[in-house]
C-alpha cells in the first residue's frame, strides 16, 4: 500500500499558463506523486460533494460554467480543471474565469488565486481518504475471497467427515459380517472333521 508514503509529500503549488484550445491562459496548477486516473476520480467527487456536479467538457477540462465554487468565492465564475499526469506522477491545472475569458492571476486578484492555491494544497487530505476508501474496497473484496475459499473447506471438511463416518461404519459392518462369516466357516469345517471321524470308526 502506498497511503503513508504518498501522503509524506510536499505538494508543488503554483502559478502557471496552460494551454486552453488556441491560447494559453493563466493557470494555479499543483503536483502529486499519485495516478492521475486517481487524482482526476477523487477530485470529480469532491466538486460533486462542493455542489458543482453540473461539469462539462470543454477544451479537454472538466468545465463548470456560471457556478459558485464556494470553497474560492462566493461569486459566480467559469471555472476549468485538468488533471494529467503518466505513471505515479499527476497535475492538476486550475483556470478561474470571471466571465468571457477573463482569467484571474495573483495580479488581477490574489486572494482568489491564494484561495484556489490553499485548495490544491488541503486537496492532499481527500486524496488521503479517497486512496484509504479505495483501498477498504480492495481489502473488502480480498476478505470476501477468502471467506469463499474458507467456506469452500469447511464445506469439503465437512463432506470428508461424513464420507469417514460411511468408511467408518463399512468397516464395522464389515468386521461384524466378518465374525458371522467365520462362524458359518467354523461350522462347516465341524462338519467336515466329522463327517471324516465317521469314516474311520
Amino acid at each position: 500500500m502506498t497511503t503513508s508514503a504518498a501522503f509524506a509529500q510536499n505538494v508543488n503549488v503554483r502559478e502557471s499558463t496552460v494551454s486552453f484550445g488556441k491560447t494559453s491562459q493563466s493557470a494555479v496548477v499543483a503536483d502529486y506523486d499519485l495516478p492521475a486516473s486517481m487524482v482526476e476520480d477523487a477530485l470529480k467527487q469532491h466538486m460533486e460533494k462542493a455542489g458543482l456536479d453540473k461539469k462539462k467538457s470543454e477544451k479537454g477540462f472538466m468545465a463548470y460554467k456560471g457556478a459558485a465554487w464556494k470553497e474560492i468565492s462566493n461569486d459566480k465564475a467559469d471555472i476549468y480543471l485538468k488533471v494529467d499526469g503518466k505513471g505515479n506522477k499527476s497535475t492538476i491545472s486550475v483556470l478561474y474565469s470571471k466571465g468571457y475569458d477573463n482569467f484571474i492571476s495573483s495580479s488581477t486578484d490574489a486572494e482568489t488565486v491564494n484561495a484556489i492555491k490553499n485548495f490544491l494544497t488541503n486537496f492532499v487530505t481527500d486524496l488521503k481518504k479517497y486512496q484509504l476508501m479505495q483501498d477498504i474496497a480492495k481489502q473488502e473484496d480480498a476478505v470476501k475471497k477468502a471467506e469463499k475459499v474458507f467456506s469452500a473447506s469447511v464445506s469439503d471438511g465437512k463432506s470428508l467427515a461424513d464420507d469417514k463416518a460411511k468408511i467408518e461404519k463399512k468397516i464395522a459392518d464389515n468386521t461384524n459380517e466378518q465374525g458371522d462369516k467365520q462362524k458359518a466357516l467354523d461350522a462347516e469345517k465341524k462338519k467336515l472333521e466329522d463327517l471324516k471321524a465317521m469314516v474311520g470308526q
